[in-house]
């Protein structure tokens, strides 16, 4: 594929996850009373005091948690570092599921192209599992982030398990999930 043609096809997979997030998102107050939001916004502020040791004790009333220990921080935080920008969770937690979205229909995308080889079953592909029913509903109904995190990875560790066990090709996935268990 042609450089201009990536950048275009870049732009509008960015453009369309946009959209996708913006449509949600248009009633702040239903974004603060739904699902799992108090924790992952507790987890921000605590996650924002990470680098003074990492059990959290500026939430969950001073308890020392260590959530971190069982949901892996390095995922989340792009969410902190918007936090850091805006100083607002509601904030920064929309721009995380925005690139969130944008980074599922991008890897998508790109893992599409490896299985089917054709670049509109891909984009169709991207499309389809980026807005399907049950991401949909844990990303904005639950607010379950760690399983919509989970479920963007899925499908590479799933191009890669295909590829070393029935083309034989060597993959560097084995170092790239104990990467993540560190984290």
């Amino acid at each position: 594929m042609q450089v201009k043609k990536k950048i275009i096809l870049s732009i509008l997979l960015a453009i369309i996850a946009g959209l996708y997030s913006i449509n949600y998102f248009r009633n702040v107050h239903t974004i603060s009373t739904s699902g799992d939001i108090a924790f992952h916004f507790a987890r921000v502020k605590g996650l924002s005091s990470i680098f003074s040791g990492p059990i959290n004790f500026t939430t969950f009333n001073h308890y020392g948690s260590g959530v971190n220990y069982f949901y892996p921080y390095l995922t989340f935080f792009p969410a902190v570092i918007f936090y850091w920008i805006s100083n607002n969770l509601i904030v920064s937690y929309i721009l995380y599921v925005w690139l969130l979205n944008v980074c599922t229909i991008m890897l998508m995308f790109h893992y599409g192209l490896k299985f089917l080889k054709r670049i509109d079953a891909a984009f169709i592909f991207s499309c389809l599992y980026t807005f399907y029913g049950y991401r949909t509903i844990d990303i904005y109904h639950r607010s379950a982030i760690a399983e919509a995190i989970a479920l963007t990875v899925i499908p590479i560790v799933m191009y890669y398990a295909y590829a070393l066990i029935y083309e034989k090709k060597p993959c560097a996935i084995w170092n790239g999930n104990s990467f993540f268990d560190k984290f």
